[in-house]
């Protein structure tokens, strides 16, 4: 977990309400290919772009009260 990847995250979430995961690791992928300087390695998976890196931090922003992760609707 790197300050600017943690950062680029914070500043992404106070924009607006992220609803679900998913959303957050799509966000923050199209922010890195939009030039936005984020480090995370991404592959891709399933539901499109994941980036384990992004999953970890989430899980500590979350156990650190930084973060509430609610599901998106339908899930």
């Amino acid at each position: 977990m790197t300050l600017l990847n943690n950062l680029a995250v914070a500043q992404l979430a106070a924009l607006s309400p992220i609803h679900g995961r998913k959303a957050l690791q799509k966000l923050v992928y199209f922010s890195k290919v939009a030039k936005v300087p984020v480090t995370y390695r991404y592959f891709m998976h399933l539901y499109g772009p994941f980036s384990r890196e992004l999953a970890s931090d989430l899980v500590l922003f979350q156990a650190a009260g930084l973060l509430a992760v609610k599901p998106a609707e339908g899930n």
